[in-house]
């Protein structure tokens, strides 16, 4: 019962006591707890066979943010110099000298801005693709198939102009739009720059607002977009119709679990390897070290974090299509080995 029930005001019995109050509606299946377990549950009991799929995306990806990491490393040591070995009482009558020393250690050079935004279209690119052939692979363990690493990317190349086409549209959009926004910025410590770089900085901010509000609305959308695609065999466009109705009227609450989701990544593995990272660089006085260790930890964080959600995903990609079409997804196929 949803809503409020009043008394009866006619026909009813009258031993029979008015219900009043109120029913809570129904979670759809997507309680935030219920769905994370059963996500992690389906990660744990095959998180070998995940991991082993996750690694060649994961590998690739931080392979394309080495250039990038290595600028970073430069600079944030740059940094830890500056600040440690500097004897400010130079500057005490001349606060401009400090900001000129400053903005000439700490502006983004050009090359860091390139090698940010090519390592980070790159990287869309491989999340992308790398993120369906571990959604196959969870899909496949929820119907008791075998879980291969051929079989994860087959399914992926067999659905590249779904899949593969529209991550390297997606890549390039992202260079298009934040490499312009990297070389537009002034000093990282004064913002200082030029009347027109601060008006274009200005306006990238708004559009990237923009662009975030955008990604994240059809992130929920079309939250199992790749679930539909491999476990349906559609195209892209049908895909998304198909998703867009999985996701009608529980978007909210997706939205919740989703943001959980990422949450629980986030903290479960972040912390850990920031504290490593960190004791890294004391212990070795290193910040080559410390961000050496930081790289790997997200990397190690990924074998377990990008299996867990595209389980997820796969949890309510199976729980939707039972919901809206009220049947339950396909078993293993007979002509597989069960897993």
């Amino acid at each position: 019962m949803n809503g409020w029930s009043g008394p009866s005001s006619s026909g009813g019995d009258p031993g029979t006591p008015p219900v009043v109050g109120w029913a809570a509606p129904s979670d759809e299946g997507l309680a935030v707890g219920g769905t994370l377990s059963a996500g992690w549950a389906l990660t744990r009991a095959h998180l070998g066979d995940l991991a082993a799929v996750a690694a060649i995306p994961v590998g690739l990806w931080t392979l394309t943010l080495l250039p990038f990491w290595i600028t970073m490393t430069q600079l944030f040591d740059a940094w830890v110099r500056f600040f440690s070995e500097t004897d400010f009482s130079q500057y005490a009558g001349d606060p401009d000298a400090l900001r000129r020393d400053m903005d000439a250690i700490f502006r983004p050079a050009t090359n860091m801005s390139l090698a940010a935004g090519l390592s980070a279209s790159l990287g869309v690119v491989i999340a992308i693709v790398g993120a369906a052939a571990v959604a196959q692979a969870t899909l496949d363990a929820a119907r008791g198939r075998d879980i291969t690493i051929g079989r994860a990317f087959g399914a992926v190349a067999d659905h590249a102009a779904a899949i593969v086409g529209p991550a390297i549209v997606l890549g390039a959009t992202y260079l298009l739009v934040f490499v312009p926004f990297g070389l537009s910025q002034g000093s990282v410590t004064t913002g200082a720059g030029t009347a027109a770089s601060s008006i274009v900085y200005l306006g990238l901010t708004v559009l990237s607002w923009i662009v975030i509000a955008a990604v994240l609305y059809f992130a929920v959308r079309w939250a199992v977009v790749l679930q539909v695609i491999l476990a349906e065999d559609r195209g892209l466009v049908p895909a998304l119709a198909r998703s867009g109705t999985l996701s009608q009227g529980v978007r909210v609450r997706m939205a919740v679990v989703l943001f959980a989701a990422g949450f629980l990544v986030s903290v479960a593995l972040s912390i850990p390897t920031w504290i490593a990272a960190i004791v890294g660089w004391l212990v070795t006085g290193s910040v080559a070290v410390g961000m050496g260790v930081y790289l790997l930890g997200l990397a190690v964080g990924g074998l377990i974090g990008m299996p867990f959600l595209m389980a997820m995903l796969t949890v309510i990609y199976d729980r939707r299509v039972a919901a809206v079409d009220g049947a339950a997804p396909s078993g293993p196929d007979p002509a597989e080995p069960a897993g």
